[in-house]
């Protein structure tokens, strides 16, 4: 059954805002920490978690064309749980605090991944309109805005099913 209210469509919002900038802070803490040669692999991954933790934000802050193109499964709830479990993963069993975050990334991304079978409609974004609230209140006033025949307004206006009697 799924759950119809905005406000949980807006808290995944904010879930993954705030997990976007954490990824952000713990890919500087993790290139900040790593200060030898042999810690360069730890660097390069601070390095990723930053730059894909900035992407992260800006997918939550508004919808990008390219992202809806080329990589549609970051528009969808397992998608983006899918993409925060894989970091918490890469952090889990790492120095103390990191996979601490780790399992904080993985818990929220196996709550993404649910919420994809939990939640009815797309996730939502900081700015933006929200376009499955309106598609569904334009749906809902077009079913209901047309003569008194009963027909909804799409039937009216289209010649071949305003030939059959309605009920």
């Amino acid at each position: 059954m799924a759950c119809e209210k905005p406000n949980v469509r807006r808290a995944f919002n904010v879930f993954g805002t705030m997990l976007a900038l954490l990824m952000i802070l713990s890919g500087c803490l993790l290139c900040a920490d790593s200060q030898s040669l042999a810690a360069a692999r730890d660097f390069m991954i601070g390095l990723y978690l930053c730059g894909f933790g900035l992407f992260a934000f800006l997918i939550e802050l508004k919808p990008l064309a390219s992202v809806t193109k080329w990589c549609p499964a970051l528009e969808s709830y397992f998608g983006k749980g899918f993409f925060y479990a894989f970091w918490g993963f890469l952090l889990f069993g790492r120095q103390g605090g990191l996979s601490i975050v780790g399992f904080i990334f993985l818990f929220f991304g196996a709550c993404f991944m649910i919420a994809q079978f939990t939640v009815e409609g797309p996730p939502m974004h900081i700015m933006g309109d929200d376009k499955y609230a309106d598609s569904k209140a334009a749906a809902s006033i077009e079913r209901y805005a047309g003569d008194d025949s009963g027909a909804p307004a799409s039937q009216q206006n289209d010649p071949y099913l305003s030939s059959f009697p309605q009920p």
